[in-house]
């Protein structure tokens, strides 16, 4: 089961907190591995919004929340899936994309 990516996020903060390299409460310097972790964790999100847009479909109400980070344990592999499509948009043509993205 995976977490929200607020859920997440708290998760990680709280463990940089109080790993060696914490320089204060407010002030975290972090590591190689923790960089690799949120580049992934960013690449896997452009890659899940790339696949709704690639289908047409625009979220329309994208926030923490709804996004759900699943992470194997045992190779520290990131997965995310976009939920709270209830308010989501099917774009019908390639124009309507073209003239949302100019505004």
């Amino acid at each position: 089961a995976g977490v929200t990516l607020t859920e997440w996020i708290k998760s990680f903060h709280n463990t940089e907190i109080n790993s060696p390299q914490s320089l204060n409460r407010h002030s975290t310097q972090l590591s190689e591995s923790s960089l690799k972790i949120i580049t992934q964790l960013a690449r896997e999100i452009s890659k899940a919004l790339g696949n709704l847009h690639d289908a047409l479909v625009t979220h329309n109400n994208l926030k923490p929340e709804h996004i759900v980070v699943h992470k194997k344990l045992e190779k520290d592999i990131i997965s995310v899936k976009i939920i709270g499509l209830g308010s989501a948009s099917l774009l019908t043509d390639r124009s309507e994309i073209h003239l949302k993205s100019r505004k």
